[in-house]
């Protein structure tokens, strides 16, 4: 919002911001403004002819469809949706996937719209009269290929050692064949809780708990409030803490170590990139910043090692790769046994 009022004040143009309100008047105009923090405020909002989503990779899927909807009604004014943001793709896979597709232009890679009432603008720093000389010749220097790619030459990139790029968000579960929990162990670091619901044999994500400081007997005391009949739905959790396991077992929980054979870390991911995609809830937003930013080690030259992922804000991936993963193998190991 300052930037906007800047904008006014610089060009002498007389308005009233209402800041209670969240509004700016001027002329024969109203801006609205607020976050997307709670969906729900802008459900009841009507006759909007415009609305721009600033920085939209910060934005899911499931918001950019809210705000659609909120673009409805007959008006004297076209109604357009603006969309402003640095292509990332490791930050907005959907954005990619639902508005662009690639081609080449006498060798050079380019991008054309998908959806049919859209318009896609491409631009650079060097279009920006207001970028200053510094910052060009920063981006121009920058040793990363991919920062280069996406902030010098607006072309979609996404950082090189990314683990998942086929997940989506979603906001309404389809109907649920089964059920699963998934529990990555914490104490200093939070201890995590997810629910995997598969629908049509395909996982939607929902993280339940994210708390730092629970003992054991707290982690069970919050388990049994978040996971309805405990005793029989299946639980995996972090296969290198027994003890854990066994407590939980022993307060009536239908509970399993995860797999942490030599590779089962490598397998695992390789079980969730088996998907052509699998879905996160749209308001857990410590595990969309988690599946944004989980990527594999690098090597002193910075090339990824395909073995080992990072061990930096993992907690929820890896309660969910527990969960899909050993329950995977468990289901092929019955069907073998059933086979026999």
């Amino acid at each position: 919002m300052p930037t906007l009022l800047e904008v006014l004040d610089t060009n002498k143009i007389p308005y009233d911001h209402l800041k209670a309100d969240r509004e700016i008047k001027f002329t024969n105009n109203v801006i609205l403004y607020d976050g997307l923090d709670e969906p729900e405020k802008i459900k009841s909002i009507k006759g909007i002819t415009s609305i721009w989503l600033e920085e939209t990779t910060e934005f899911t899927e499931v918001d950019f469809d809210q705000i659609d909807f909120r673009l409805r009604g007959i008006l004297p004014n076209y109604k357009q949706i603006i969309m402003s943001f640095n292509p990332d793709e490791a930050q907005a896979p959907w954005l990619k996937r639902r508005f662009f597709q690639e081609f080449y232009d006498d060798g050079q890679l380019a991008y054309k719209k998908i959806i049919d009432n859209s318009t896609l603008h491409h631009s650079t720093v060097y279009d920006n009269p207001f970028i200053d000389d510094e910052y060009k010749a920063v981006l121009n220097d920058t040793q990363d290929e991919t920062r280069k790619l996406i902030y010098r030459y607006g072309l979609w990139a996404a950082h090189k050692g990314l683990i998942y790029k086929n997940w989506t968000t979603y906001d309404e579960l389809p109907a649920v064949d089964e059920t699963i929990y998934g529990i990555d162990f914490g104490y200093t670091n939070p201890s995590v809780i997810v629910e995997i619901n598969y629908c049509d044999c395909v996982p939607y994500i929902h993280e339940l708990l994210r708390k730092s400081g629970l003992t054991n007997s707290d982690l069970i005391s919050e388990a049994k409030q978040l996971i309805p009949d405990y005793e029989s739905r299946y639980v995996y959790a972090d296969g290198a803490e027994p003890a854990r396991i066994e407590e939980f077992a022993r307060a009536g929980f239908n509970i399993h170590a995860a797999d942490k054979s030599k590779g089962s870390v490598k397998d695992g991911i390789d079980h969730m990139n088996t998907y052509e995609t699998f879905y996160i809830f749209h308001q857990d937003k410590d595990l969309l910043d988690e599946h944004r930013t989980y990527r594999w080690k690098e090597d002193k030259e910075g090339k990824p090692i395909p073995e080992e992922p990072e061990k930096v804000n993992d907690h929820g991936v890896d309660a969910e790769r527990y969960g899909c993963y050993t329950h995977n193998q468990r289901s092929h190991k019955q069907a073998f046994a059933w086979s026999i």
